[in-house]
């Protein structure tokens, strides 16, 4: 077992050496390689200096004869084209120091001519130069038309040495180094430095800012207000205001009352002390209904109280003075002045209107503004009733447009039902019904017996709170059965 380990270890010894052994080969070998890669490359540079010294010694003394074979194709060469050419050979050959540039001139200046350059098989073409003198620009070719001299093999030239046909025209002696560079520039000139740019963007134009609006600044609180007396007047009156109570009160300072859709200012206002303030209310043709009463200080800071001032409409009894009834109404007088128990009869389609006179219509106030009395009944005993009959009420300020404030026989419709003193009547179970009973004592008795009025309030309208109904009309619906009865219609605002 111990002889077997060792022999092992023997030939791993043995491989080890033999891969390194190879290893050095290889490694020998991609040297050998690359001297030879390094050694053909240098000798290739030497050789392309050497050809381009070659071509352009070639190119020099070439001999640029046609053949045989060439005289068919070019136009023969003129003697004095001959004899000039063979003068700059020689010049050219005799002065010292001539360099790449003038023969590159030669070069640029030979490819216009119709002759053919010569094609050197013993050597390869010179790289290019990266020199931008050695770069002419390129010579459009323009060939000798052969319409115009056909070419004839007798009288070509002798081909010598001293007439090229190629050689470099009269131009070539004033070609020198210095008028190379204004030849054909290669590239446009660089700029030595490039534009500075700029380190910073340009400012953004800005639009001018707004002169600010000058606002009062608040040097005192807010006023307070706490109470006005006195806290009611009747509308188309004047009323003084003795005690407007509050806070913080200043001289200059305005007041008025409001109710969301009409504003009242007082006049002759004076500001007493910084809690109280006086002034006077002019409430002509202003509705009724509470009023919020505000004050406003001269830096106008401002204080409210709330439905502080009520504005009231007195009780004026009054009733319509000129009737007009068509022709299914009888008794039509009877509908006018207070009630007496005497009733006009509408009957059906019939029609009554009432005219209240100008600046006296009916007008929304405080509780209910008018009363329809319907014919007192004194049974059942002792207190008497009325039999309420289908009829429809509604009130006008120019006979024009109609407003509905009462229609008995529509069933029960809130809100204007329920601005009645009968609304219980009207939702109850049986409904509205033609010749409703309805007792004496829940019906309205001003200013004396018989109690038969029917209360109406037309706060529900959506006129303007100052409206004037002048014209009341009161039909009895087709259909509604008996006549209905009106014994008076009463203003109360």
């Amino acid at each position: 077992m111990g002889e077997r380990r060792e022999t092992d270890a023997q030939d791993r010894s043995k491989r080890a050496m033999f891969s390194s052994l190879l290893f050095i080969l290889v490694l020998l070998m991609s040297l050998c390689c690359f001297m030879g890669t390094f050694a053909k490359l240098a000798l290739s540079d030497e050789q392309q200096e050497e050809w381009l010294e070659a071509s352009m010694a070639t190119k020099l003394t070439a001999d640029y004869s046609p053949d045989e074979g060439e005289i068919h194709r070019f136009a023969p060469l003129r003697p004095e084209v001959i004899e000039e050419t063979a003068k700059d050979e020689s010049a050219l050959a005799a002065a010292p120091g001539v360099g790449l540039v003038p023969v590159a001139i030669a070069i640029a200046s030979l490819g216009g001519l119709p002759f053919p350059s010569p094609t050197p098989t013993s050597l390869p073409a010179p790289p290019p130069r990266p020199s931008p003198t050695l770069q002419p620009p390129p010579a459009t070719e323009t060939p000798v038309p052969t319409s115009t001299v056909p070419p004839s093999p007798t009288v070509a030239p002798t081909p010598t040495a001293t007439s090229p046909p190629t050689a470099t025209p009269t131009s070539v002696p004033t070609a020198t180094p210095t008028t190379v560079p204004t030849a054909t520039p290669t590239s446009p000139p660089t700029p030595t430095s490039p534009p500075p740019t700029p380190t910073s963007p340009p400012p953004t134009p800005t639009s001018p800012r707004p002169t600010p609006t000058p606002t009062s600044t608040p040097t005192s609180p807010a006023p307070i207000v706490y109470s006005i007396s006195p806290a009611s007047g009747d509308t188309d009156s004047i009323v003084s205001i003795t005690d407007l109570a509050g806070e913080n009160f200043l001289t200059g300072a305005t007041a008025r009352i409001d109710n969301g859709i009409r504003t009242i200012t007082l006049t002759s206002v004076t500001v007493i002390s910084p809690t109280r303030i006086t002034g006077t209310l002019d409430l002509s043709a202003v509705a009724g209904g509470p009023y919020d009463v505000q004050v406003i200080n001269p830096d106008l800071q401002s204080g409210v109280a709330i439905n502080a001032f009520t504005v009231t409409i007195p009780i004026t009894y009054s009733y319509p003075i000129t009737p007009t009834c068509s022709i299914s109404v009888s008794n039509c007088s009877s509908a006018t002045g207070p009630p007496d128990g005497n009733a006009a009869d509408i009957a059906p389609n019939g029609v009554i209107t009432l005219d209240f006179g100008a600046g006296n219509g009916i007008m929304d106030g405080q509780g209910y503004d008018l009363v329809f009395y319907e014919w007192w009944n004194p049974a059942p005993s002792p207190t008497g009733s009325v039999r309420l009959d289908f009829i429809v009420i509604e009130l006008s300020e120019d006979m024009v447009t109609w407003y509905e404030v009462f229609n008995w026989g529509d069933g029960y419709n809130p809100p204007m039902d329920d601005s009645t003193n009968v609304a219980a009547f009207s939702n109850d179970a049986n409904g509205e019904v033609d010749n409703e009973l309805i007792m004496a004592d829940l019906l309205y008795d001003w200013p004396n017996p018989p109690s038969s009025g029917i209360l109406i309030d037309i706060n529900f309208l959506l006129d303007p709170p100052d409206a004037q109904y002048r014209y009341v009309r009161l039909s009895c619906p087709a259909g509604g059965g008996d006549a209905a009865q009106v014994d008076a219609i009463e203003r109360l605002h």
